[in-house]
């Protein structure tokens, strides 16, 4: 026909002309049949991929074996045993799907939140899959990623319990620090530690600005001692709040720049011990260039004495009328020197102090919610758990069980 005679001649090299005549409308017409049935091919792939990802994900999250027959039939190279490794990352959606892209040429991809399983077969490839990957997500701040895979190849009658085994093992990763790519196994002996470190004690005895430096040591020391011991995740987290809590309360009460809300957010959400680390040195630093100066002028010594005062008396009805009344001030003018110099409204600092006692409270067995509110200073027991579900995105009861479990 017209268009194999056309394409011939170029093939062939003859582009200066063409013998045959030819009708430009045909042309157009072949050319737009070619891209109609590259289009519908596209579609089918897609069609093909989002059903293959729908059968491995009940396969792999929901050890569902009765879809195996279903994804052979549609790609044969599931009936063979295949590697397969997971992601885990808080970088956003569209990141992960731009850095994950080139996978779907010749892996298998399943999501979940922020896992992703991927299933391929040439294990060669996977250096330099996964270092292509880890640059495009890093290039975002504040983002991190790792990767677990298993060296054996798997059957897919096997890879829910492989997957699962990745779930297990990725509390491990608190303590990989300078690892993006871990080959799962090496978890298979490692184990956590009760113990914490000796040094703890020591860290809330500090108070005074002349003992920062020393403290700032003592938190190193901490620190160093719970990789070393491998101290669980959790027991870490809670003893780095107190340790955040006691520095915000001791030595930086007026800093503009430090939210107790984000710092405990931040320690709440950390992923591995690297993240608390730099936590601990912002607060340090800020308690290095400002601390709470109890004798500068007249004004910083009514701050410091509403504060001991809120500090004293927080369980009891707390207004702006009856601290300025202790200060001989007018309640609107100790709003704005209050404000001033700590970077916060008194409603804010008496919120989170109460909020700090809660958390103490709430690791005592004998206390039960409805008591606590009453001890912070909450007659309402519902606006308690509100308050405190705005401050730390969970509520009292789910702390306090955390924090047993």
């Amino acid at each position: 026909d017209d268009f194999t005679f056309v394409h011939a001649a170029y093939k062939a090299g003859g582009v200066e002309y063409i013998l045959k005549p030819f009708s430009k409308e045909e042309v157009i017409r072949v050319v737009q049949e070619a891209q109609q049935q590259l289009e519908n091919k596209q579609t089918f792939d897609e069609v093909r991929r989002i059903f293959m990802e729908e059968q491995l994900g009940k396969l792999v999250f929901h050890g569902d074996s009765t879809v195996l027959n279903k994804l052979i039939k549609y790609d044969d190279i599931l009936s063979s045993n295949m590697y397969f490794f997971s992601i885990h990352t808080n970088a956003p959606h569209d990141l992960l799907k731009k850095a994950i892209q080139p996978l779907s040429r010749y892996c298998l991809l399943v999501y979940r939140k922020s896992n992703i399983i991927v299933l391929y077969n040439n294990f060669c490839r996977l250096p330099n899959i996964l270092s292509r990957i880890k640059d495009i997500i890093l290039s975002e701040n504040d983002v991190w990623c790792y990767f677990l895979y298993f060296e054996e190849k798997v059957d897919l009658l096997s890879i829910s319990e492989k997957f699962d085994k990745l779930e297990e093992y990725k509390k491990y990763l608190f303590y990989i620090s300078n690892e993006y790519i871990i080959n799962a196994s090496e978890f298979h002996k490692y184990e956590f530690s009760n113990t914490t470190s000796d040094t703890l004690e020591k860290i809330f005895n500090f108070e005074y600005r002349h003992e920062i430096d020393m403290l700032e040591n003592q938190i190193t020391l901490y620190l160093q001692e719970v990789i070393n011991r491998k101290t669980k995740p959790a027991i870490v987290i809670e003893n780095v709040i107190d340790i955040c809590l006691h520095i915000m309360k001791k030595y930086i009460k007026e800093e503009t720049n430090v939210s107790r809300k984000d710092i405990l957010n931040k320690v709440m959400s950390s992923n591995n011990i690297e993240d608390v680390k730099k936590i601990m040195t912002i607060l340090i630093d800020k308690a290095k260039s400002r601390f709470v100066s109890k004798g500068e002028n007249k004004n910083d010594n009514l701050i410091v004495n509403v504060i001991n005062y809120i500090e004293e008396n927080y369980a009891s009805p707390l207004t702006i009328d009856s601290l300025s009344e202790i200060v001989y001030l007018s309640p609107n003018y100790l709003r704005a020197i209050f404000k001033e110099k700590t970077g916060t409204t008194i409603h804010e600092y008496l919120t989170n102090y109460r909020m700090e006692k809660a958390i103490e409270l709430l690791k005592k067995k004998k206390h039960k919610v409805k008591e606590i509110s009453k001890m912070v200073g909450y007659d309402s027991e519902s606006y308690f758990c509100a308050t405190f579900y705005k401050m730390f995105q969970t509520t009292p009861n789910e702390y306090k069980k955390r924090h047993w479990s």
